[in-house]
């Protein structure tokens, strides 16, 4: 009853036990259920059928429905996608065989809102480990999704803007130019109808110049339509304001007008329309209308691109009036025609000039002549044409008043001088000259002298009159037209190819929006336009406060990437200032810059690139001709391709932005991803740092974490750095992790070297610009991320808020990495301690289970000596059974209770710690050779009986801690229950001993006596039988013929009777002990039996026998024949065998014996012991004589498949005594 109770008493540890690890799978259950609630993404599970079995917070709020409506429903209905009811069907994939699949879908929340997903769906098993469903994870992707599409409809603007580019260039008519820049916008639009109307400020009107779409009624109707004052005043004043007017404010402010309008737009069924301003250079010219009669709403986008595109056609417009305007020039030439043919059809001012001399001097019947043109800069005359002597050069000056040609200039005045020569006035460049009768007539263009033609005539008696003035005064007038054109011709000519020039470059920069390829084409392009055999570009660098060269050409070596300070040389002067500069003669230039000093002579021509009032880079060119200097046109021209280049750079550099940010955002996804899905703590920092250093491209960085305990930054992970600081500790407020983790803000240091509150532990690194951000859940921190470059100033508020958004994620996947190293280390521990267990209760003699509890129990819990007492109820006492670690041996040592730490236990049944053991003022004395630093003590408890102490110690300064307190109790708990077994285990294999000598005892008795009967059958019975057969024999003899009669048959019966009686007790006496087996031996008595066996039962029985010439042990032939015996009892009874195989073998040390039939077999496993046994009760028998000669017994068995049974008895074994 005892053993019974501390069973029952077991069985009860074990459920509580179980009870135990249910309510601890409960908690690890309800952490899992917070994980999958709080996820960062969208997460639902759904079944085979379709069915939403759970749902996250977030998945709800993304999806706009609630866990009751969602749970229970189909899939397809609470958050239906486009991938819904079709073969790309997540859940229809996994089904198919996949095992993850991931895909962009769109799905519809509720309300009808279509959000773009990236989803992954992954198999959901049972604990049967059959497939369940799939786990679906919801990435919403909507700004990815709105930032391709801005990328998509600044591109279709790009595409837009060159087709209006492509249009308006295409013709200089302008009544073509407007008709096909309308037929490209409705076209790009997709709408029906539009117009574009051009303002008439002269005549106060706005004319409808293009129009598509619309009837002739409506042509004619607002075809001229009258503008007031006002109206033109509020154009000029906006058209300054450079707004964008979308319902004309401007143009049709004037009430008459717009309602002009609005009644034709509405006879015209046009539902809906937008009007934006053409302008050029900034002042509105025209209006361009776009109508659509389906009713659609114009958007922002479309009216901005709108805006966009009658700018380019403001470009068109102007290109066109200025080529109205040269025919109309060209009109007025060809009406001077009969005047003077050549002069009028002469362009190039220095061929014109001539021109003009020769003709002029053929006209008055001159000897010769000449032109001066006026440079107003210089105020001076230069001679560009002259005809006759010799005596003048091309390119001699004169001062305004010198000689005639000077005197005429600034008089204003024509000049006639008779007898040059002795005139005071002439210039005494002319002193030697013949000049006898000279005529000067200032040529002029709206009160601005352009210059003076002269003749004169080497006659001194031919005089030039009042005829010979007014003629060369009217020649003059035509030749000022003709010289005022040419130099519009000139002028026009060179800005149209500065437009297409212009026009061309920003056609090659449109498709560019890399920055440096823009830039280079660029540079290359200026170059070519200005003439120069070098330039280059420069981009302003805000944080140095310098310039670095990025692309152009050189003379003689390779600039790229020198850097200019602001004022230094040509380009920093520019930037400084931020006026074009032209420096003539480089190399004599106080100003120039050393690193350019080479000693070529050169001019330079520098301008500034600005967009607005801010300062992007600088532009310069060389020209290599010393005489030659950049002019006025050159420096327009540079202007403008500076401006080219500002858009150009602006745009790249918003591109490469937008671009860069777009990346960086996929990169912190993926990332994210990466980081997340690593749960190994021991991988997660390392992780976690090379990602970041790769997403910030940084040269360096680590990882500090919280200790909370000494409010410290503990360095746990780097990168980069040859030096390893694994273990180095910040204060809070030391160096930039310190001032992070005080203040848990992201914090930027642009030049760490030189920065006053830089940590003395970096000073042999090379940091130069650091950022560092913390790492935070809520309002806990987990520590601080830092990164640093090798360039000052090269970390942004991209950066910045870049790091930060990955600093989340890491924060979490820290967070989740430790939850899962906590919950990893737990589930090891109580793996461990269930293998331990195992091994422990595997021990079944106590002189094994304490050494291996002890050994285990240090195993466990890294401590360097322990020890097992046992109490002694009796004693009331503690006696140490086993030590192991410790110098000296204590086995045997006795505590009372109270004493010591284990003394101090056993009294109070609690466990405890000490930290400081050497010094605890309750040690026992019987320890004091023992250097333990800390030490822990826990009852051996089996319910409320004590069994004894396990006692642990260290002798390293690491403390035990809480855990180590649980997971001590627990193996307590398990060795109480292994030590109480041990002990019922030493009594049961007492009790077996016992059990098993009574039994080979009766086996013994058993065979004796069967052997005794059976001889006493053969002999006595037998005896018995045969003379009562002999003696009937004889009585009927005896008997009377009538006797014998009536007698006859009874006594025949009686003697079959006897005979069948005879042979059953052979029968019976061969059974319980054939005598053969003692005379003959195992092997004949067992082939009789076997034959007899077989022909009993009808079965076919195979014997073989192998290496048993010689006879065994008379004890091991009775046993192994009981067994045969035994076992064929069985198969008649339960196999319903056609076929038995019997093969006994005798080795070097054992004899075995086979017994296999063909049955219907059975599974061995899954009948118990109970049923096992009723299968044949001499089952137990067999195994019960096979164990008294130390012998082994199996049995194999399936299903279908026949039995074997199988026996191995040892040939060298003493008897049980």
């Amino acid at each position: 009853m005892t053993a019974l109770r501390q069973r029952v008493a077991e069985l009860e540890g074990l459920q509580e036990e179980h009870r135990r690890a249910e309510e601890a799978a409960k908690v690890h259950f309800a952490e899992l259920n917070q994980i999958f609630d709080t996820a960062a993404d969208g997460m639902r599970v759904i079944d085979k059928d379709f069915t939403v079995l759970r749902i996250n917070e977030t998945f709800s709020n993304l999806a706009g429905t609630s866990k009751d409506e969602a749970v229970g429903a189909k899939c397809y209905e609470t958050f239906p996608g486009s991938s819904c009811h079709t073969p790309s069907c997540p859940l229809t994939r996994i089904l198919g065989g996949e095992e993850r699949v991931e895909c962009d879908v769109e799905k519809e929340r509720k309300g009808g809102v279509r959000i773009p997903c990236i989803v992954t769906a992954t198999r959901f098993r049972g604990r049967d480990g059959q497939l369940k469903g799939i786990v679906e994870n919801f990435k919403d992707i909507t700004e990815r999704k709105l930032a391709e599409e801005e990328i998509r409809r600044r591109n279709e603007e790009l595409v837009a803007l060159n087709a209006i580019a492509e249009t308006v260039s295409q013709s200089l008519d302008l009544t073509d130019t407007l008709e096909g820049a309308l037929d490209k916008v409705l076209e790009i639009m997709r709408v029906e109808a539009g117009g574009i109307c051009l303002a008439d400020e002269a005549r106060q009107r706005v004319t409808l110049r293009a129009h598509r779409g619309v009837s002739e009624e409506f042509a004619r109707e607002v075809g001229d339509l009258e503008i007031d004052e006002e109206t033109v005043r509020r154009v000029e004043e906006l058209g300054r304001a450079g707004k964008i007017i979308l319902v004309s404010e401007l143009l049709l402010r004037d009430r008459t007008l717009l309602k002009a309008l609005t009644r034709a737009i509405a006879r015209e069924k046009l539902r809906s329309y937008v009007q934006v301003l053409i302008r050029i250079k900034g002042s509105p010219i025209g209006l361009l209308v776009v109508a659509s009669r389906d009713g659609r709403q114009f958007t922002a986008q479309e009216e901005e691109l709108l805006s966009t595109i009658a700018n380019q056609i403001g470009v068109g417009i102007e290109n066109a009036r200025l080529y109205e305007e040269t025919k109309r020039r060209a009109g007025e030439l060809a009406a001077l025609y009969d005047v003077s043919l050549e002069v009028a059809t002469q362009l190039e001012v220095p061929t014109l000039l001539q021109t003009v001399v020769q003709r002029a001097i053929a006209l008055l019947g001159g000897d010769g002549g000449g032109f001066y043109l006026y440079d107003e800069e210089r105020r001076e005359l230069e001679l560009f044409a002259a005809e006759g002597f010799a005596g003048c050069r091309l390119g001699d000056t004169l001062t305004l008043g010198e000689g005639a040609s000077g005197k005429a200039a600034q008089g204003g005045e024509p000049l006639v001088v008779m007898d040059y020569a002795r005139w005071e006035g002439r210039s005494s460049q002319f002193a030697d000259q013949p000049t006898r009768n000279l005529v000067a007539v200032p040529v002029t263009r709206a009160d601005a002298l352009l210059g003076v033609l002269y003749v004169y005539d080497l006659d001194l008696e031919r005089r030039f009159d009042e005829g010979d003035v007014r003629l060369a005064t009217l020649f003059a007038n035509y030749a000022s037209v003709a010289i005022e054109n040419a130099r519009l011709y000139e002028e026009t000519k060179r800005r149209a190819g500065e437009l297409a020039a212009l026009y061309d470059v920003s056609l090659e920069l449109t498709g560019q929006l890399d920055l440096r390829s823009v830039l280079n084409a660029l540079a290359q392009r200026a170059i070519d336009l200005l003439g120069g055999l070098a330039g280059g570009l420069y981009l302003y660098d805000p944080q140095r406060q310098d310039l670095e060269l990025i692309a152009g050409r050189f003379l003689h070596r390779d600039y790229t990437g020198l850097r200019l300070s602001m004022g230094e040389g040509a380009c920093g002067k520019v930037a400084q200032s931020g006026e074009p500069l032209v420096v003539t003669g480089y190399h004599e230039w106080d100003g120039r810059s050393s690193q350019f000093d080479e000693g070529q002579e050169f001019n330079v021509l520098a301008v500034p690139i600005k967009r607005g009032e801010t300062l992007l880079g600088a532009l310069y060119f060389n020209s290599p001709d010393p005489q030659g200097s950049f002019d006025e046109a050159d420096i327009r021209l540079a202007t403008l391709l500076a401006n080219q280049a500002a858009i150009a750079i602006e745009n790249a550099r918003l591109f490469d932005q937008l671009e860069r940010r777009i990346k960086q955002l996929a990169a912190l996804h993926e990332v994210s991803l990466d980081v997340i899905a690593t749960t190994d703590f021991s991988e997660a920092l390392p992780t976690i740092m090379q990602k970041a250093a790769q997403l910030l491209d940084a040269h360096g960085g680590g990882i500090y974490l919280s200790d909370s305990a000494t409010r410290q930054l503990e360095w746990r992970v780097g990168y980069g750095y040859e030096k390893d600081y694994t273990g180095m500790r910040l204060a809070l407020g030391e160096g930039l992790a310190g001032r992070i983790a005080q203040s848990k803000e992201p914090l930027l240091v642009d030049d760490y070297s030189n920065w006053d509150g830089r940590s003395p532990q970096w000073e042999d690194e090379p940091i130069v610009a650091a950022l560092g951000v913390p790492l935070k859940r809520g309002d806990r921190l987990l520590g601080v991320l830092f990164v640093d470059r090798w360039v000052p100033g090269s970390f942004d508020e991209n950066d910045l808020q870049l790091a930060t958004l990955f600093a989340n994620q890491a924060a979490i996947a820290i967070d989740n990495a430790r939850l899962y190293e906590e919950r990893t280390r737990r589930a090891e521990e109580l793996a461990t301690l269930y293998d331990m267990s195992l091994k422990v209760a595997g021990k079944t003699e106590l002189s094994e289970v304490l050494p291996r509890v002890a050994y285990e129990a240090a195993q466990l819990l890294a401590a360097d000596v322990a020890g097992i007492d046992l109490f002694d109820s009796q004693a009331q006492e503690l006696e140490l059974r086993v030590s192991f670690g410790y110098e000296k041996d204590y086995a045997g040592t006795r505590l009372v209770l109270g004493e010591g730490l284990a003394g101090k236990v056993a009294q109070s049944k609690e466990p405890m710690m000490v930290d400081d053991y050497s010094g605890w003022e309750g040690r026992s004395p019987q320890w004091d050779e023992e250097k333990l630093r800390s030490a822990l003590a826990v009852p051996l408890l089996l319910g409320d009986q004590f069994l004894g102490v396990l006692f642990l110690g260290r002798q390293v300064p690491r403390p035990f801690d809480d855990n180590d307190l649980q997971l001590a109790t627990l193996f307590a708990n398990q060795t109480a229950v292994a030590i109480e077994n041990a002990r019922l285990v030493e009594e049961i294999t007492s009790h077996g001993k016992d059990l098993q000598l009574l039994s080979a005892q009766l086996i013994r008795a058993q065979e004796e006596e069967r052997k005794r009967i059976s001889q006493e059958l053969h002999d006595e019975m037998g005896q018995a039988l045969t003379a009562m057969s002999i003696n009937l024999a004889a009585i009927e003899k005896e008997l009377s013929p009538d006797l014998a009669s009536a007698l006859g048959q009874r006594l025949a019966e009686t003697n079959g009777l006897i005979a069948q009686t005879l042979d059953q007790m052979r029968d019976l006496a061969l059974d319980l002990r054939p005598s053969m087996l003692d005379d003959l031996g195992l092997v004949p008595t067992l082939r009789w039996y076997l034959k007899r066996y077989a022909e009993r039962l009808g079965v076919d029985v195979e014997f073989e026998a192998i290496d048993l010439e010689d006879r065994l042990p008379a004890e091991m032939e009775t046993v192994l024949y009981r067994t045969v015996q035994e076992a064929l009892t069985n198969v008649a009874r339960h196999a319903h065998a056609s076929r038995v195989d019997v093969r006994l073998k005798r080795g070097d040390s054992t004899v075995t014996v086979s017994i296999e039939d063909d049955g219907q077999g059975f599974e061995v496993e899954k009948v118990g012991e109970r049923e096992l046994q009723q299968r044949g009760a001499g089952l137990l028998g067999i195994r019960e004589r096979v164990a008294s000669l130390g012998g082994s017994f199996s049995i194999h068995s399936a299903e279908g498949q026949g039995t074997q049974l199988s026996i191995e008895i040892p040939l060298q074994r003493s008897r049980p005594k």
